[in-house]
C-alpha cells in the first residue's frame, strides 16, 4: 500500500501499521483514564466497577497475547503480518 507511493519496503511499511497501532491504542488507552471520573459520576459506578472498566485494556492485551502466539508460532511471523 505504502510501498507504491512512498518507496517503502515491504518491511517499513509494516513498521509504519504496527507503530500506528500501538499509538491509537495508547491513545484510547490514556482517554478513557481522563474520561473515568466523569463516567464513574454520571454511571454511578463504585470504584470497583471503575477498576475493572480500567483494567479491561489490560487483560485484552493479556489475553490477545495467547492466541497471536499460537497462530505465529504455526503459521510464521511473515504469513501474520503480511
Amino acid at each position: 500500500m505504502f510501498s507504491y507511493l512512498f518507496g517503502f519496503t515491504r518491511r517499513w511499511e509494516m513498521i509504519l501499521l504496527l507503530c500506528s497501532g500501538v499509538l491509537i491504542v495508547y491513545t484510547l488507552r490514556v482517554n478513557m483514564s481522563v474520561a473515568a471520573p466523569k463516567m464513574k459520576d454520571s454511571l454511578h459506578w463504585s470504584d470497583i466497577e471503575k477498576g475493572y472498566v480500567l483494567s479491561s485494556f489490560y487483560w485484552g492485551y493479556a489475553l490477545g497475547q495467547i492466541p497471536a502466539s499460537i497462530y505465529t508460532q504455526l503459521y510464521g511471523a511473515k504469513w501474520l503480518f503480511g
